[in-house]
């Protein structure tokens, strides 16, 4: 009885994590409601949510094998709304939600910088949910110089995860992977540079032919950012054979620019190191 009690009270615990994500995802959206959270010490708590969960108690006799039932298979005794819920489902849940409210924390000067930091950013790149968090990254390195350089060398393969995002099969990803890119490649010199070298100019390019829309808009606007810091990386950009996919972008031009709307943060359960 006490197993069972105690099983309850993780699921109902797990749960209430998952409804605290979802209840920060909102408020944050609005500058106030970022600024309550950031003061009330939320931050450590969305940070922690996104690489981790409380497990389900199991029952060694339920063991067969290297497969365990747990106890919400059969109810285990877990309050009504607990049952039947599915632990991968809500730890997954828990961690988009948690992200998107990093994302939207990061839109606003006021609370970037708290965002800003090595360890909240880090975690983001270790997410299990690569695009609430290349969205995340977007609005941090999106205010300044120094802060796209924070996110650009937080380790050596960021810049490469990004590139490789740039290329994903999801549509959605592929969009949030260009405007990181194109802010952090805008900014200097150096990021451009680590950006070549990372393969951004084959990879836009081939977005360029792939992708239609505001996306391919932003791949193009990146391309330019890229050639203009340099005559080597403009020779880099037009040895990626750029210039013929350009035709493709001509009349497409956005109602409302993209940059000057809050994008709404959709659902995906690709982990950002693939």
């Amino acid at each position: 009885m006490a197993a069972k009690r105690a099983s309850a009270a993780l699921a109902d615990y797990t749960l209430a994590r998952q409804l605290f994500a979802q209840d920060c995802a909102k408020s944050a959206e609005s500058k106030a409601g970022a600024k309550v959270l950031v003061a009330g010490g939320a931050l450590p708590l969305l940070v922690d949510m996104l690489s981790s969960a409380p497990s389900w108690p199991e029952r060694p006799e339920d063991a067969v094998g290297d497969k365990k039932e747990t106890w919400l298979a059969d109810g285990g005794g877990a309050q009504p709304g607990a049952v039947g819920k599915d632990l991968d489902a809500v730890r997954m849940e828990t961690a988009r939600l948690a992200a998107a409210a990093l994302a939207h924390l990061a839109a606003y000067n006021v609370t970037a910088k708290h965002v800003a930091k090595p360890s909240v950013l880090s975690a983001l790149v270790e997410a299990t949910q690569l695009l609430e968090a290349l969205t995340a990254l977007w609005s941090v390195a999106r205010h300044s110089a120094p802060l796209a350089e924070l996110v650009a060398t937080l380790d050596d393969d960021v810049m490469g995860a990004v590139v490789a995002a740039v290329l994903d099969h999801k549509e959605a990803v592929r969009h949030a992977a260009v405007l990181l890119l194109r802010d952090l490649c805008k900014r200097t010199l150096q990021l451009s540079q680590l950006a070549v070298d990372a393969g951004a100019g084959c990879a836009l390019t081939q977005l360029l032919k792939d992708t239609p829309g505001l996306c391919r808009l932003h791949a193009a606007v990146a391309l330019g950012y890229l050639a203009a810091h340099s005559p080597v990386l403009a020779l880099a950009v037009i040895a990626a054979k750029v210039s013929q996919r350009l035709a493709h972008c001509d009349g497409e031009v956005p109602a409302q620019p993209f940059d000057q709307r809050r994008q709404p943060v959709t659902k995906s359960c690709v982990h950002f190191s693939t």
